[in-house]
């Protein structure tokens, strides 16, 4: 999962480096955007799956986070 985490970063700084390029037109500069999107999504998906956050379960079996 390492690996494709950062494959989409260097995706997503390939993308980056298009800005010195030179000025965009409207549809360029959309199809970017949705681009840099789909990549930060991807990025987070794979995130998650290298370290899920779902609740942790108390001893009691809740689902909640006790109060401190």
């Amino acid at each position: 999962m390492i690996e494709a985490y950062d494959a989409i970063t260097g995706l997503y700084l390939a993308e980056l480096h298009k800005l010195a390029a030179g000025p965009m037109t409207s549809e360029e500069q959309t199809i970017w955007t949705a681009r840099m999107d789909a990549f930060r999504e991807a990025q987070h998906a794979v995130f998650k799956l290298m370290f899920p956050q779902d609740e942790k379960k108390t001893a009691d079996g809740d689902t909640h986070q006790r109060p401190e």
